[in-house]
């Protein structure tokens, strides 16, 4: 037992896309970074003075074409530990914090349904138990799960967690401060699959070919003739420019395309006419004789300066969470995403929702109903709240009420950071940190089955 009532706690979250840090009490992080590390590549010159003579680079000074890109999360299991050390040792330098004189709690994701990421998640208890004890020498530890955690950001006891990430979506019911194991589902279904389709869309579904180029790949020089600037490609095949490694230009692709999702995408308030089927045995019509989509385009400038006009594919990419089969049946066909779509689950969001209600017991299923929390990245599309209330009634009996919680979207955002700054500073909590004595005495492996699985 550990009690660390005198020293702030540092809160870490880190995710897919986003890393969150700060100390708890906050409402907010302090620090947010790209879940990424730029790692040099073999350098023939020994400079002591150049920048690049660090192994790894993070926050502002990753932006340089000469490095390699590593995620140390990829579908909520980590890949990357030294990665992953990278970012927590580069949290504690930018916080002003001493780790051997801070106690860390962090998350875990929820990923019950699925078998192998659950395994893995076990697996990654034990080392971050490791990391941080012999690494950083904290004197304290814990970990909690990341629906729990969305929980206590909004005060609930009981709720119904619909996280949609980076990397895939969840949904977890909470009751009591515990997440509850055999509901929970699970779809790799996320943000980052979403902004594939949208790449998709936009390469192939155009009438005239396209050629997206992000920053870093072109330069602009203005023609003296017609006073109009050009692109310039700094490679003729367009392919990675000698001084850039091929997974700095997959997160340049992977961010432009993100961002025009972000501007531009919206859930339409009715199913796409090809997603328009009749309701299932139980359920309610959305209306007698659904109305069709009224398509409005949107302008988005790629940073060469073409201009994408999007309309249909505005909402066929939210579409993508809540029908992932058709999803992956027409991007199979393009060989780039053949593996994604090979894993992508046919269970949409408004299912998972249905489903782990019912899985619940039966005297749980109303307050369930009641409290659904929304949040995650993906959460913040326009419409989706609306939309996912409307396909929840439809399938619900008329007799339960279906009601989502208003969040803000810096809660929906930092949810799970929020809910470990507050759970970290409960004085009823105190008592659950994992000391060094603890580990020392029990071992990573008896901790992470007893106190965190």
């Amino acid at each position: 037992m550990y009690c660390g009532d005198d020293v702030e706690a540092v809160v870490g979250d880190v995710g897919t896309s986003l890393s969150k840090f700060g100390l708890a009490g906050e409402d907010t992080p302090k620090l947010v970074l790209p879940s990424i590390v730029g790692l040099r590549p073999p350098s023939t010159k020994n400079s002591k003075d150049d920048v690049s003579a660090a192994s790894a680079v993070l926050g502002d000074l990753w932006h340089r074409k000469d490095l390699e890109v590593a995620r140390p999360i990829e579908a909520c299991a980590v890949s990357n530990w030294d990665a992953l050390e990278n970012i927590w040792s580069y949290a504690f330098e930018r916080l002003h914090v001493d780790a051997k004189s801070h106690p860390v709690i962090t998350s875990a994701a929820s990923c019950f349904a699925n078998d192998a990421l659950h395994n893995a998640a076990s697996r990654d208890g034990e080392k971050y138990l490791e990391m941080m004890f012999e690494c950083f020498q904290v004197p304290a530890f814990y970990m909690a799960k990341d629906a729990v955690l969305d929980s206590f950001a909004f005060g609930r006891s009981v709720a119904l967690i619909a996280e949609i990430g980076a990397g895939a979506s969840r949904v977890v019911p909470v009751y009591d401060g515990y997440a509850l194991e055999r509901p929970a589902q699970y779809s790799s279904v996320g943000c980052n699959q979403l902004s594939e389709y949208l790449e998709h869309l936009v390469v192939t579904s155009k009438p005239e070919t396209m050629t997206v180029r992000p920053r870093g790949t072109f330069s602009r020089k203005l023609n003296q003739q017609t006073g109009m600037l050009e692109t310039i490609p700094l490679s003729e095949e367009f392919t990675t420019p000698p001084a850039m490694p091929a997974s700095y230009l997959k997160f340049l692709k992977a961010d432009l395309f993100r961002d025009m999702r972000e501007a531009t995408c919206i859930m339409s308030e009715i199913p796409l006419e090809e997603h328009q089927d009749s309701p299932m045995h139980g359920q309610k019509a959305l209306s007698p004789e659904p109305l069709p989509l009224e398509i409005t385009e949107q302008q988005y400038e790629l940073p060469d300066g073409q201009t994408v006009v999007l309309g249909k594919e505005r909402y066929a990419v939210p579409e993508f969470l809540l029908h992932p089969k058709n999803f992956g049946g027409a991007v199979v066909k393009n060989e780039q995403h053949a593996a994604a779509a090979a894993k992508v689950m046919a269970k949409g969001l408004h299912r998972m929702l249905y489903d782990a209600v019912h899985l619940c017991d039966a005297d749980l299923r109303r307050d369930m109903l009641t409290n659904i929390i929304l949040c995650g990245g993906g959460s913040l599309t326009p419409g989706i709240t609306e939309r996912l209330h409307a396909e929840l009634t439809r399938m619900m009996p008329s007799t339960f009420k279906v009601r989502f919680t208003t969040i803000s979207k810096i809660e929906r955002q930092f949810s799970v950071f929020i809910g470990g700054s507050i759970l970290a500073s409960l004085g009823s909590f105190q008592q659950l940190w994992v000391s060094k004595r603890e580990f020392d005495e029990v071992g990573a492996h008896a901790l992470c089955a007893d106190r965190f699985n």
